[in-house]
């Protein structure tokens, strides 16, 4: 049986909201030739049963697991994916229609390890255009990855992106079960590429959500996001990558940020301790609303 040229990767935690419109956005790609693996990452939702409509199409499969965490789930659709390339798309995000077309063109044509392409940031009704650079290319990984550890023109994030699977097989990459594994993942994968093409469309739709894991301050999150960039320094230092100036002030700035975080978490509790009022847990949220 031939093989599909990319895999398509979709963790799924209670995701019923927004499931059906990610994977119909699969459905309608100008490009065809792809596998989707969806993951039920222990999902207490309806969001399985909506999936499952979608096996229906033969590219389409379900994997279901007790809750493991986006890494988690990702993993275990790496050990089925098959393509030559693998892409990864949240279970609350969505693809325009020729996402994976031109993704595909773009790495092939310039015989490039990696595609990146722009994206919109959904809230609500509203989208937020984001362009990576100013013109679209190939750019050797060092220039990428320069880019990459400062978070800023272009998102350590694993989604928008296409990659050779060959990346993860031959490197025995994968992701780690805290959050923020994008961050510890990516610029390994971007080290270990020859070309990095960028294109300038911006095809990926992020959906923006108030109490996502990622954006809450709690301190395992701090500690995670922390724990995630030295991960990826010690990894690239290990790989024998000349550490940019940039990821070196990273590691200072979120030094700087943890510190702070913590200390703001601390006075929130003390405060609460002293004027009798909620419990840990409740101070947090509180911290967190209003970040």
């Amino acid at each position: 049986m031939k093989k599909p040229r990319i895999s398509v990767i979709i963790p799924v935690y209670n995701g019923e909201s927004y499931i059906s419109r990610c994977l119909n956005s699969l459905k309608v790609q100008t490009f065809s030739d792809f596998e989707a693996i969806i993951v039920d990452d222990g999902s207490t939702d309806n969001s399985a049963v909506l999936a499952e409509k979608f096996t229906m199409d033969s590219r389409f499969s379900l994997l279901r697991q007790e809750n493991t965490g986006a890494g988690g789930a990702r993993n275990a659709a790496l050990s089925h994916a098959v393509g030559k390339y693998v892409t990864f798309l949240d279970s609350d995000d969505a693809l325009t229609p020729g996402c994976l077309e031109k993704l595909y063109a773009a790495a092939e044509e310039n015989d490039a390890d990696m595609a990146i392409c722009g994206y919109y940031i959904y809230s609500g009704e509203k989208l937020s255009p984001k362009r990576l650079v100013k013109a679209r290319g190939v750019y050797p990984a060092e220039k990428i990855l320069g880019s990459m550890v400062r978070d800023i023109t272009v998102k350590s994030n694993i989604c928008g992106k296409i990659y050779k699977r060959e990346l993860f097989t031959e490197n025995n990459i994968l992701f780690p079960l805290h959050m923020f594994e994008d961050s510890e993942i990516v610029p390994q994968l971007t080290a270990r590429a020859k070309n990095v093409a960028v294109i300038k469309e911006r095809c990926y739709l992020y959906t923006r959500r108030n109490g996502s894991t990622t954006s809450m301050s709690t301190f395992q999150s701090v500690e995670d996001y922390s724990l995630a960039r030295r991960n990826a320094r010690l990894a690239l230092k290990k790989m024998g990558v000349k550490l940019p100036a940039s990821m070196l002030f990273n590691a200072a700035q979120t030094a700087a940020t943890t510190y702070f975080l913590h200390a703001r978490l601390e006075l929130g509790e003390i405060i609460s301790a002293l004027i009798g009022g909620t419990n840990e847990d409740t101070v947090k949220n509180n911290l967190s609303a209003s970040s």
